[in-house]
């Protein structure tokens, strides 16, 4: 990726202890990119480790967790070679992140309007009364009804849907350029999903990158240019949105699409049992109707299919390859 682009994450492993006095890999070389203006979404079922993707975007793999490997660029800053005060201005300045649980994102002591303007003020080097209009402002700017009410209120007196825009607004009070939106729409009802999904278009429609986590492909769907999906820690297929809606390929994939459409029991010729992860080879592999013996023992890599996908699935790589060309009009 260009050093302009907003995220540039190159070969990501994240290590966690284990009680033998070895370490775990939750992540294993993740690479993601989100171009300036690009809207992405990252997907996967719950533990494939999305989140701690949004956490290690912004430096903030905390003890005993630790960066094994690879690099986490944003704006072309290098966040492993960044000094603590210039990180303390990209977190917010250059990133502003929406938290799944916006109720543990604020201070319970401190009106909503207070904290969101303390923000603007860490980021914009305003004035007091600056950072409060500022704040009032960008509570109107995530469609919250009686903005000036809502910064008066402390968060335990905001309803769902009052809370997540105002997250929404404290990760806008350094005005970043790229938004990351961990599971925004969870918990709230399926009207307020869709307001907050629209308001994250809007805020995007100008040129502000997204990367949005969730688990459900629904969610994202018709909302962002392109689609990462994570199992287990690893990268399994990404495509722009069209194209992996209209013709998944990874397994995973295809169950992920099935679920969200509520028939996963259609995706059973891809997909079986749980089980555990194979230690040697392919992760998904205790889970594919389609996995090969070859599967368990070689860990299957992430390649090009096309221009701008990815697939980390030999066995349907090959059977992509050995399909029949459509015929050409006029060749019988």
């Amino acid at each position: 990726m260009a050093p302009e682009g907003a995220l540039a994450i190159e070969g990501l492993t994240v290590e966690f202890p284990t009680a033998d006095g070895g370490w775990r890999p939750v992540l294993r070389s993740v690479s993601l990119a989100v171009a300036a203006g690009e809207r992405v979404a990252l997907v996967g079922e719950s533990g494939s480790g999305k989140s701690l993707i949004a956490l290690a975007s912004l430096g903030l793999v905390a003890a005993p967790g630790r960066v094994a490997a690879g690099r986490v660029r944003v704006a072309g800053v290098d966040l492993a070679e960044t000094p603590a005060a210039r990180l303390r201005r990209i977190r917010g300045g250059a990133i502003g992140l929406v938290f799944q649980e916006p109720a543990s994102a604020f201070n319970p002591v401190f009106t909503a309007g207070f904290q969101i303007a303390e923000a603007v003020r860490a980021h914009r080097g305003v004035s007091r009364s600056e950072a409060g209009a500022i704040a009032r402002r960008l509570l109107e700017t995530t469609a919250v009804d009686r903005a000036s009410e809502v910064a008066l209120a402390y968060p335990h007196q905001l309803s769902g849907g009052q809370l997540q825009r105002a997250m929404v607004a404290l990760a806008l009070a350094g005005d970043p350029g790229l938004l990351i939106a961990d599971e925004p729409t969870t918990a709230l009802d399926l009207e307020t999903q869709a307001r907050i999904l629209e308001l994250l278009r809007r805020l995007t429609d100008a040129g502000r990158a997204l990367l949005l986590i969730s688990h459900d492909l629904a969610v994202v769907a018709g909302l962002v240019d392109r689609v990462v999906v994570l199992f287990s820690g690893e990268v399994v297929e990404s495509a722009p949105t069209g194209e992996l809606f209209g013709r998944p390929l990874h397994p995973y994939t295809r169950w992920l699409l099935a679920a969200a459409e509520g028939a996963v029991g259609g995706a059973a010729a891809a997909t079986r049992g749980d089980g555990e992860p194979s230690a040697a080879g392919c992760r998904y592999a205790h889970r594919c109707g389609l996995a090969q013996p070859g599967c368990l023992r070689r860990p299957p890599p992430l390649e090009a299919v096309g221009p701008r996908r990815t697939l980390r699935c030999p066995v349907v790589r090959d059977q992509e390859r050995a399909a029949p060309s459509p015929r050409e009009p006029g060749n019988g």
